[in-house]
Formats: structure tokens, sequence, C-alpha cells
């Protein structure tokens, strides 16, 4: 997550740990997979807009990004 100077607040990755060992997922048309994260906001400023983007490692098509602006 970044704010609107482009400063990184938060790197969901960042203090995780993933196994060595390549894994896949099957996905059929019509199907989704969809992934949860939590995101701290001790860190935002009600009004303030803040730029989420998600995406899988080595598939650029999976990158999607959304604008945050906390009340």
């Amino acid at each position: 997550m970044q704010n609107s100077a482009g400063q990184r607040l938060f790197l969901w990755s960042e203090d995780r740990h993933f196994a060595a060992a390549a894994s896949s997922v099957v996905v059929n048309p019509g199907e989704r997979l969809e992934y949860e994260a939590d995101v701290p906001t001790r860190e935002m400023t009600a009004g303030a807009i803040y730029t989420v983007e998600a995406f899988l490692p080595g598939y650029p098509e999976t990158a999607s990004t959304i604008s945050l602006s906390p009340r």
C-alpha cells in the first residue's frame, strides 16, 4: 500500500515465509480465485488517497490496483 506521495506504508509479503516448492491451481472457465488480506490502517489519514496493488509474481496479467480513501 502506498500513500499519494508514493511512499510504501505496507507490504503484505514482508513478514511472511513461503515454501520453496512450486505448486499450481487449475481455474476453469467461469471460475475465479479469491484471496483475502488485512490492510493496517494505523498510518492512514481520513480523506487521503492510498493505492493498493495485488498480483501473483510471474503473472503480470493478475495485477489489480485499487484506491482507498478512509473516512
